[in-house]
């Protein structure tokens, strides 16, 4: 599987070991004869049911039926669309009809308001054994046909589509079980923080399925339980953890989380926002055989492209934040431009650029427009290269990054702007001292008699927005500072409110 995501390949391997475990989240597992089982059915239902090459919107939160479902539609040649059930039903069917999609299968219910026009079913039973013939032989598939549609903030008020192409999927897999320490041997387990809809869940599928691990995927009570969570970690037996910098950090909180609780613990895969220096300092200290690899990659080039194992640079870079990878051993190029266009010399801040197999070819249509110049992808984050290593200092847009999470202030603002009584809104991060976003905080303009309560406006907005985009901090004001040229002055509301 090292060698590309071939999924007669991954077949084959499954059937010859069907006991295996492949997967197991919220006390419910599957082995991989299960696993391969259900989705051939589910591919054969596919495409008897919707016939053509519609996506498939797979809608849950961790229940097995949801990998069953993606490797139905990868086997089926579809591309798969994961949203998580606590997406309000509003932006479920925003998704729906961008991505085009055939049918959305649920795992336990399906979102409700749902219109009736739109077809939904069941991925139990649709998948049990018997129902019907199952599919024979995955459906060929060239390197450009999507494999699966992500989505994620916005700054048109609309959520974003990101297809990605299967070349892209491949070029990840052979990257990522490259790095030391990360790829499985079969039985080992992995341990997944991130929800499906979040593309760093990409890693771990990748990391269990292409080395018939077990999958051990935290549920949203384990993840808000430090208990139960820990509890769950010191059962899994895993051997790495794929995790945000939040997640690890907040691990990191309580003495508990060493190898007494994780004496298995190899390496911990980190992705999705900055990782702070202190941190990675604590994690080598206290687990000192472990590896900790500092990944950077948007969702526009296969969850991750480049990482660095953060005890090297702890030792080569004596201070200052750590770098995110290594140019040389990156899944596609790497450079840095100008705002001209112009690649730009090793040491010299611009923006960060990529090109290559893992990279996607464009939004889906009405979502956006990528930034490309020639072939590179201009990602909007700044940053630098030098001495062959890369570093990521921030955006150079308004873009904000919560736990992982992206976030576009516009989608947000128009949101607020729903709000009865609400004429203008803004939206600004909540800094740590280190500049990582600690909350999102929302500037409101509305009369005082129409102001809501706070917990009111929140539930307002949970109709329209999921809950990693909710505020944690309302402000309300008789006026919004402007500036001279009639915008709204982010830079006063930032001195006065939130310094």
């Amino acid at each position: 599987m090292n060698e590309s995501v071939n999924w007669n390949d991954l077949v084959t391997r499954c059937a010859k070991s069907p006991h295996l475990p492949a997967y197991e989240s919220g006390g419910w597992g599957l082995s991989y004869g299960q696993l391969l089982t259900r989705a051939r059915v589910l591919a054969a239902a596919l495409n008897q049911l919707w016939p053509g090459e519609g996506p498939i919107l797979l809608y849950g939160h961790k229940q097995p039926a949801l990998p069953v479902g993606m490797l139905a539609c990868l086997l089926a040649g579809r591309a798969y669309v994961p949203c998580d059930e606590s997406w309000p039903a509003a932006r479920v069917e925003a998704v729906f009809r961008q991505a085009g999609a055939a049918a959305l299968l649920f795992a336990d219910e399906a979102p409700a308001p749902w219109p009736e026009e739109l077809p939904t079913a069941p991925l139990w039973p649709m998948s049990e054994p018997g129902i019907i013939e199952p599919l024979a032989a995955p459906r060929p598939c060239g390197p450009e046909q999507t494999a699966y549609i992500l989505f994620s903030s916005g700054s048109t008020g609309q959520p974003k589509g990101i297809p990605m192409p299967r070349r892209a999927l491949a070029n990840f897999a052979r990257w990522i079980t490259a790095r030391p320490g990360l790829a499985l041997t079969p039985g080992e387990t992995v341990v997944g923080q991130a929800a499906f809809s979040f593309d760093l869940s990409l890693a771990d599928l990748t990391l269990a399925f292409c080395g018939q691990g077990r999958l051990v995927s935290l549920t949203r009570q384990e993840l808000a339980d430090p208990a139960l969570l820990f509890q769950r970690l010191s059962a899994s037996g895993a051997a790495v953890l794929v995790c945000t910098p939040t997640f690890l950090e907040l691990c990191l909180c309580d003495k508990d989380f060493s190898p007494a609780l994780m004496p298995k613990l190899r390496a911990v895969f980190c992705c999705g926002e900055v990782l702070p220096r202190p941190a990675a300092e604590k994690f080598l200290t206290r687990f000192p055989g472990a590896s900790l690899l500092n990944a950077y990659g948007p969702t526009e080039a296969a969850c991750a492209v480049c990482a660095v194992n953060a005890a090297d640079a702890l030792l080569t870079f004596k201070e200052g934040p750590l770098p995110v990878g290594l140019a040389a051993e990156a899944a596609v190029e790497i450079a840095v431009l100008s705002p001209e266009g112009a690649v730009l010399a090793e040491g010299e801040p611009g923006e960060l650029a990529l090109r290559g197999e893992s990279v996607f070819s464009g939004y889906l249509s009405g979502s956006g427009d990528a930034r490309f110049s020639g072939r590179w992808y201009r990602t909007g984050d700044s940053g630098f290269v030098k001495d062959g290593h890369i570093w990521c200092t921030g955006r150079l847009d308004d873009q904000l990054k919560y736990c992982g999470w992206r976030i576009e202030p516009g989608e947000v603002e128009a949101a607020l702007r729903t709000l009865p009584g609400v004429e203008r809104a803004a939206v600004l991060p909540q800094r740590t001292p280190d500049g990582r976003v600690r909350r999102i905080c929302v500037f409101l303009q509305a009369e005082e008699s129409a102001r809501l309560p706070d917990e009111e406006a929140r539930r307002l907005l949970a109709l329209h927005l999921p809950a990693y985009m909710l505020p944690g901090r309302f402000v309300w004001l008789d006026e919004l500072p402007v500036t001279e040229n009639g915008k709204c002055d982010r830079a006063r509301l930032t001195r006065e409110f939130l310094l």
